[in-house]
């Protein structure tokens, strides 16, 4: 991420909530500007400094959920794999691995289990 790149995509984002007021909780990292001037529709709210530790432990419940179910939907499409006959079921590309996350976050991982990381 550079300045540069925060500063288009957030003007970008401006433009495509018109009529809308949307708040960007963004972290706190060098290369996100304080001021992005001309903005209509988004407000930047920048998180204090050394947040990440204590944000970290939210995520964690939200990471090993998503892992669990995924982990199971990859032995199941091995499992599945052999049944059928494949040569090297266990070997899987960029795009299994989309197509297995997708549902994983999806299905798998339940709105309640998010809320109750927090």
């Amino acid at each position: 991420m550079t300045s540069v790149l925060f500063d288009e995509y957030v003007r970008s984002f401006d433009q495509m909530m018109h009529g809308r007021r949307v708040l960007l909780v963004v972290d706190n990292f060098p290369a996100h500007p304080r001021n992005i001037e001309g903005l209509r529709n988004v407000e930047l709210f920048f998180l204090p400094p050394n947040m990440t530790s204590k944000i970290q432990p939210c995520d964690a419940g939200r990471i090993r959920a998503f892992k669990m179910y995924y982990r199971r939907r990859f032995y199941r499409k091995i499992l599945e794999g052999y049944e059928v006959g494949q040569s090297d079921p266990g070997k899987i590309n960029v795009l299994d691995t989309i197509n297995l996350a997708i549902p994983t976050w999806t299905i798998d991982v339940r709105k309640e289990t998010i809320a109750n990381c927090f």
